[in-house]
């Protein structure tokens, strides 16, 4: 804006000449500048000017107004003033207009979002939390002033969560105007904040109840096991259970016979659960069976080869037959009768192998699958057809049997054989709860007119759990002298694992062991037995190293009188012995025999066990003697010296065999020098390694300055 003011003064007593020409007023133009500017030289904005008759005058100095804020935005105005010849006074305003800095939205770094934080008290406040989620930061932009600030909302979802959203406002102070959008900038921060360590729950897997009648049962459930809390104290336990009659919330109450799955959930966090589940298994009443207790039958000759010559004997005994009356007591259906739990197994055949007394189970089986069982003593004869050679195999008669053998299917003897049932058995205690019922019969009106009723009373009993705890089926049998072991006190029906076990026994155990796992351990030498890996892998980690050696040394020395995993001996299932390889401590050799499912008689389980620690039975040791000079030199080098003992315990020998003299230099495994010595041609000295720690030191042998042998050697006391 250019302002321009002319004044004419008339004097009193005269006129201005009418030919001269009117005065005028030459201004600069204004200007639109950024606030990055130079402004401290106004003059290369322009000068003002004035004419008079055609030539042109400066104004001289402008009077100069600055009108900026702290963000050095705003305008300047430069004003000049000219009297002129009839003293009239002119002048003329320039004006510089100075705009602020352009901050924007791309030049904020806004926090991270999306924070999750673990805890109960947890601070969150913006300068509590990690890298990066802490506050805004900008890029510097001139003529700009920024801040920021937060408003946080806070929404809980329970004890242990809680959702912040924390809204961030940045705002240029330079360029905001109260009310509008420009210079203020907005950013929303999700923060939740909750318990994610999880409570851990149990329960059973499994409630089985035996019920007394035909359609459901009371079931008391076992305890479940909470352990943690959450921030405002215990976590509450819920169930999807529909028959906790008993309203205990523990969801004992009456089950329907069949199997219910009830589901035990805690929730903690922020929508986070865990969960188990226990089926509860009411199984309505079985059949009930009746069987002979003994029954007597004949063996009928048989030539098996067709040569004219009885050579052996065969009787066939259904499992019916043997029934005398079993029933069920809910229904009528047919009932199918078994040798064991697979109803197809319905007819023995017996032959010399079983002459003598058989005990077998009679299965009862009804149209739910539900079974129970009777033992029949089965007396197989040889009488009148005279079969010869008819004799019984005694194990096979056993509802377990089995041996326990070496490597060389020599009998080990002491050994205790453990059965155990892969699933707890149930034991329930019961009560009998009356129920007293009262049955309107009739009504009627006294002369009082009250309205009077009589009853008649029906009492029931029935029959409750009480209480329940889990039995673990447990059973221990004995090899004799033999390596034999056998019984028929094992419940059947079951899923076992077994599984061996020998006390220790250091007999036959010494220095010559030591000796083959130090040459095996630091002389590189392989061994000829893949029973020897087994034998020397002392601490069972799959590798044969110098903790092995030093195991092995502590228990010779009654250093160590413990195994470790407390066992000396090893027994595997003989099944898969046969697919060992060469270095049987890389194969996946089992430890336990499984029988899914044992029934019937004749379950045969064997196993074959292996001595830790006795490498001499199966190395050849024609060729070792507990004080014999071993080499562990490395293979790529000659023979140029004897070092020995090794291992030894206080000095090292080193015996020159060479003409010529030999440096001998002992080096830590950290590479540092421990000892030198000079050994004088073809002979010998001794190195004094007392202060030294037990371990295992490299040894160079140099002639002339060039090394002619290096190896290993060991020092334990």
């Amino acid at each position: 804006m250019r302002l321009t003011i002319t004044i004419f003064v008339s004097m009193l007593f005269g006129f201005a000449p009418t030919e001269s020409k009117a005065f005028e007023m030459l201004c600069p133009q204004d200007y639109y500048l950024n606030c990055n500017a130079e402004i401290w030289d106004l003059s290369a904005f322009g000068q003002a000017h004035y004419k008079v008759n055609y030539v042109t005058y400066s104004a001289g100095l402008a009077h100069v107004n600055y009108h900026l804020n702290s963000c050095n935005t705003g305008y300047i105005t430069r004003t000049w003033t000219v009297e002129d010849q009839y003293w009239g006074i002119h002048s003329c305003t320039q004006y510089i207009y100075v705009a602020g800095g352009n901050f924007k939205y791309s030049d904020i770094h806004w926090p991270l979002d999306h924070l999750e934080i673990s805890g109960c008290a947890v601070d969150a406040s913006p300068d509590a939390l990690p890298a990066g989620y802490k506050r805004p930061s900008w890029n510097y932009v001139s003529c700009s002033q920024i801040a920021s600030s937060y408003r946080d909302q806070v929404f809980n979802f329970g004890p242990d969560c809680k959702k912040i959203l924390r809204q961030w406002t940045v705002i240029d102070w330079c360029t905001y105007k109260a009310g509008g959008s420009k210079g203020i900038f907005y950013f929303t921060q999700t923060i939740k904040v909750g318990r994610n360590e999880p409570p851990i729950l149990s329960c059973a897997k499994e409630v089985v109840v035996k019920s007394i009648k035909c359609d459901s049962s009371s079931v008391k459930m076992p305890p479940i096991s909470l352990e943690g809390q959450g921030c405002d104290g215990d976590y509450t336990v819920i169930h999807n259970s529909p028959f906790d009659t008993l309203v205990t919330g523990s969801a004992s109450g009456t089950y329907p016979v069949g199997i219910t799955e009830v589901r035990y959930s805690v929730q903690y966090g922020c929508g986070s659960e865990v969960a188990c589940v226990t089926k509860v298994k009411v199984v309505q009443p079985g059949p009930v069976p009746y069987c002979l207790a003994d029954l007597n039958v004949v063996l009928m000759p048989q030539d098996t080869d067709l040569n004219g010559t009885v050579d052996n004997g065969m009787v066939e005994v259904w499992a019916k037959d043997v029934n005398i009356g079993s029933y069920h007591p809910c229904n009528d259906r047919m009932l199918l009768f078994s040798f064991s739990s697979d109803v197809n197994d319905n007819v023995r055949v017996f032959t010399c192998d079983e002459v003598g007394y058989n005990t077998v189970q009679m299965w009862v089986t009804d149209y739910l699958g539900n079974q129970s069982y009777c033992l029949v003593n089965i007396n197989v004869q040889n009488n009148a057809a005279n079969i010869p050679n008819c004799a019984p195999d005694i194990g096979a008669r056993n509802v377990v049997y089995g041996n326990i053998e070496d490597e060389n299917h020599e009998a080990v003897t002491e050994v205790i054989i453990t059965a155990k049932d892969r699933l707890p058995l149930y034991e329930y205690v019961t009560d009998i709860v009356e129920t007293v019922e009262y049955i309107t019969i009739d009504s009627f009106y006294n002369s009082q007119g009250t309205l009077l009723y009589i009853y008649d009373t029906e009492t029931s009993l029935d029959t409750v759990v009480v209480d329940s705890f889990a039995r673990i089926n447990v059973h221990h049998l004995y090899a004799d002298e033999t390596g034999r072991f056998e019984s028929n006190e094992i419940p059947i029906g079951r899923n076992y694992e077994f599984t061996a076990f020998k006390t220790d026994n250091m007999a036959g155990i010494n220095n010559a062991d030591l000796t083959l796992l130090a040459n095996y351990v630091f002389g590189g030498n392989a061994f000829q037995n893949p029973y020897t890996y087994i034998a020397a892998d002392i601490n069972e980690d799959k590798i044969i190293d110098e903790e092995d050696f030093y195991l092995l040394k502590d228990l010779i020395n009654d250093e160590e009188d413990e195994w470790p995993k407390e066992r000396q001996w090893l027994f595997y299932n003989m099944d898969g012995m046969e697919a060992m390889s060469d270095i049987p401590i890389e194969d996946d050799m089992s430890e336990m025999v499984e029988v899914p499912e044992l029934y019937g008689t004749g379950n045969k389980v064997q196993f074959m066990g292996i001595m830790k620690g006795n490498l001499t039975k199966y190395e050849a040791q024609s060729s070792i003697s507990n004080d014999q000079e071993i080499d562990y030199r490395s293979k790529n080098t000659t023979t140029e010296a004897k070092v020995f003992p090794n291992p030894f315990s206080s000095n090292v020998q080193i015996r020159n065999t060479q003409d010529l003299r030999m440096s001998a230099e002992l080096y830590a495994l950290t590479g540092k020098k421990v000892r030198q010595v000079t050994i004088e041609p073809n002979g010998e000295t001794d190195i004094d390694t007392k202060d030294l720690p037990n371990g295992t030191y490299m040894y160079r042998l140099l002639i002339g300055g060039e090394e002619v042998e290096s190896g290993k050697i060991l020092k334990a006391k």
